[in-house]
């Protein structure tokens, strides 16, 4: 008996039955559900059989013994795989090798594919971009079978929602939501992808942007921030408007405007002594003199500051002495015309009355600076002496 089992290694061939079963190359798993292969070899001399896994670098490596299940008969050697609660990580391709005394082998494979709703690489920070530079926000899946496909919404922040709050405080109700247009997806919206891209348009600021990702087995959502700086820029007063004319007594009350993004922190100080003049505020700020005096008068500079720039706007305020005049011109004296700067006219009625012509009847309050009075009286003088 002993020889005979002798030359049956000597002469042994492989299994003539050796089979999966099921015998499809591919098998498909749900998310948390069960899946089983079995490997089934016929002859009493065969000596194993194990189950393999292909690694990253396609190298294989053994399956734990826990998720297989060897069974002998008279005729056949069965190693059945299982796989329980099945995981996106058991997706591979699984290789079952059948070995016969001394040195003879085969081997079969499946490929198992655990079919898993999308899994979105989560993003903590938020988009942030310079100016008017281009911006691209992204949403990328870490796992999903089969791919997905992606849908985009964007909904802007309101001002309340300042950009150094948390974002959770701020994200926008269910019907602020809008559909973000095609033209502006950089990734077909109609075939399943891993990633999707959508260009931001350059108005957009402090925005919200959300991703769907779906699949036949589900969908999931991903909210990403988005944040344009955006250097201040003061939009009240202008630079290089004439100056401001005033006198002894009279109240000051001007404001600055500045925007940008985060908001600016808007105050004034004074020129002549470079001292801070009013409180810092949010976005505007205005500057309050309730009588003015010989040493307030001069040169005061808005400044709008973030962490990102800072600018600044000068006013000047001039003193001016006050005339009133009640000018009465005939009708049918030669057309001509009398033009005072508006910034010096304060007016009764509310017409403009920087253009006046002979023949009209008005009445006139109208500041003069002060070093040109007398020039002003004398042109005014010559203009109705000449009528």
């Amino acid at each position: 008996m002993f020889i005979v089992y002798i030359l049956n290694i000597f002469t042994a061939q492989l299994p003539r039955h050796f089979v999966l079963k099921p015998a499809s190359k591919s098998i498909y798993v749900l998310q948390g559900q069960s899946g089983e292969v079995t490997c089934e070899a016929e002859g009493p001399l065969v000596s194993t059989l194990k189950w393999e896994k292909q690694q990253d670098d396609k190298s294989y490596a053994a399956v734990p013994n826990s998720q297989v299940n060897i069974t002998k008969d008279a005729n056949y050697v069965r190693a059945t795989l299982k796989i329980t609660n099945a995981q996106f990580a058991d997706t591979g391709t699984y290789k079952c090798t059948v070995s016969v005394p001394p040195n003879k082998s085969d081997y079969k494979e499946t490929n198992i594919t655990v079919m898993v709703k999308p899994t979105l690489e989560e993003r903590l920070d938020a988009v942030v971009v310079v100016e008017d530079k281009a911006a691209t926000v992204s949403c990328k899946v870490t796992r999903s079978n089969p791919l997905p496909l992606f849908s985009w919404q964007y909904a802007l922040i309101n001002l309340e929602c300042d950009i150094q709050k948390p974002a959770g405080t701020c994200v926008p109700k269910e019907d602020k939501w809008i559909t973000v247009p095609c033209n502006l997806l950089l990734s077909s919206s109609s075939k399943p992808t891993n990633e999707s891209i959508v260009k931001v348009p350059k108005d957009h600021q402090n925005a919200f942007y959300r991703c769907q990702a779906s699949n036949f087995l589900g969908d999931n959502w991903q909210i990403l921030r988005f944040v344009r700086l955006v250097a201040p820029v003061i939009v009240e007063p202008k630079e290089g408007e004439a100056p401001l004319l005033l006198k002894i007594g009279d109240p000051l009350n001007i404001s600055c405007v500045a925007k940008g993004n985060p908001a600016p922190n808007v105050t004034w100080s004074n020129n002549n002594t470079g001292n801070t003049v009013s409180p810092t505020s949010t976005n505007s700020q205005r500057l309050i003199i309730d009588s003015m005096e010989d040493m307030d008068f001069g040169f005061y500079t808005c400044i709008a500051r973030s962490k990102l720039n800072y600018t600044t706007v000068s006013v000047e305020i001039k003193k001016g002495l006050k005339s009133s005049t009640f000018c009465t011109f005939i009708h049918g004296f030669r057309d001509s015309v009398v033009t005072l700067p508006p910034s010096w006219i304060s007016c009764t009625p509310s017409q403009d009355v920087s253009i006046l012509k002979f023949g009209a009847l008005s009445q006139l309050s109208y500041w003069v600076p002060a070093d040109t009075a007398s020039l002003l009286w004398r042109h005014f003088s010559q203009s109705w002496s000449s009528s």
